[in-house]
């Protein structure tokens, strides 16, 4: 059937609550085109530090077209177009973005993307109100030999991103970003019940200061996403007055073990650490660890997550705990 509709949630206590739904058309041209449309509304759970007076309420509207097939049949034209107003600890984001491209897929593994992207955002921060316009072409490499999208038990899935930026706010012309992430899967028996997996993720700006780089640019870490125990943004650079500011250059890194009890019920015990740093390489001080227990209900869509994570090696200011809720797995 070419059209379909779908809505979800997500809850995190370092992260806050989001709501979104989407409608999408399978062929809208009758040449497999598709057009999807995603809605979200999400609430950041209490006042931005960096912005304290900030209403909390954040969304998003999103359209995304894909045609296949456009000079052979292993290329595909993608565009999307967004509006959005991003609420964090450091920083408030109201914008309009556009990012367009063309993917080959080389192989059934490996898929290279070549496009543009613009961004014109009105920002606050520590510092006060900012406008940046963002152009850059972005080079994606994607290898992925996993058996599922949701629930992997075997494989690999690796992202690389490197874009040189026309503009990049108050930087200019020059900066470039580099970017990657590495996930692996190890099925430890024959009917996947122990599953090893691990990621290490990390990435630099090159060329620009810190200052100048769009806050919404510049790299964070921390949060269900990141290093779950430790409050979103908050394993990040900060100035004289404890806001976040972000950085220049990240490191992640995970593992999990992914047992299933029974044919619905699984649990995972998780190490996770990494920060994000003032500097254009990662120097690897300030890394902060954490540890968990995940519960996962199986579905036939994918297993629903909860996780509950604590900081190994907290600061005074740390939260203590973090608490995740969505589907899928956390990578």
């Amino acid at each position: 059937k070419p059209r379909y509709f779908g809505f979800g949630t997500k809850y995190s206590s370092t992260d806050g609550t989001a709501v979104n739904a989407y409608w999408g058309h399978r062929n809208l041209f009758g040449g497999a085109e598709t057009l999807r449309i995603d809605g979200q509304v999400s609430w950041f759970g209490g006042e931005p530090d960096a912005v304290p007076d900030a209403d909390p309420f954040g969304y998003v509207l999103k359209a995304t077209f894909t045609k296949p097939g456009i000079y052979t049949e292993d290329d595909d034209f993608l565009a999307e177009a967004a509006i959005l107003r991003e609420v964090t600890d450091a920083y408030v984001r109201d914008a309009v973005t556009f990012n367009a491209g063309v993917k080959r897929q080389i192989s059934d593994a490996l898929s290279v993307q070549v496009g543009v992207d613009f961004e014109q955002a009105y920002v606050e921060d520590t510092d006060g109100k900012r406008q940046d316009f963002v152009a850059g072409l972005p080079i994606d490499v994607v290898y992925d030999t996993t058996d599922s999208l949701l629930d992997p038990t075997r494989g690999i899935r690796s992202a690389v991103r490197v874009e040189p930026f026309a503009f990049l706010g108050e930087a200019g012309a020059g900066p470039v970003l580099a970017r990657g992430q590495v996930s692996a899967y190890q099925s430890m028996d024959d009917r996947s019940r122990f599953i090893l997996a691990g990621r290490v993720a990390g990435g630099s700006l090159i060329g620009a200061d810190l200052s100048d780089v769009p806050p919404a640019r510049r790299f964070y870490a921390g949060g269900g996403g990141s290093i779950r125990g430790y409050d979103f943004q908050s394993v990040s650079p900060r100035n004289d007055k404890g806001d976040i500011i972000g950085g220049l250059s990240y490191f992640e890194a995970s593992a999990e073990m992914r047992i299933r009890i029974t044919e619905t019920i699984g649990l995972v015990p998780f190490v996770d650490m990494g920060a994000a740093f003032e500097d254009e390489m990662p120097d690897f001080s300030g890394l902060q660890y954490a540890a968990g227990l995940g519960l996962r209900y199986y579905t036939a869509i994918g297993p629903i997550r909860l996780d509950a994570a604590v900081p190994l090696n907290p600061r005074d200011d740390d939260t203590g705990y973090g608490i995740y809720v969505s589907i899928g797995q956390a990578f």
